[in-house]
């Protein structure tokens, strides 16, 4: 999780759409803790590879705003 100083929250994790392989999924939640709906598609980034197992992990943010999910991938 990483939290923006306005008191945005990115969170990121994996999703299981058809159980037979992961896609890594970051959200933005405002403030009230509603999903930010100008990020990404409708408050998602959703990066499916087409890998058996994709997940993303941790979060950071820099002080530029910039974005970074680190995870792994297992075939």
């Amino acid at each position: 999780m990483a939290v923006y100083s306005d008191g945005r929250i990115l969170v990121t994790g994996s999703s299981c759409y058809d159980c037979n392989t992961e896609s890594s999924v970051t959200d933005r939640l405002l403030v009230d803790g509603t999903l930010d709906l100008s990020f990404g598609v409708v408050g998602h980034v959703v990066h499916r590879t087409g890998l058996s197992l994709t997940r993303s992990e941790s979060i950071e943010m820099d002080v530029a705003g910039n974005i970074f999910v680190a995870g792994s991938y297992r075939p």
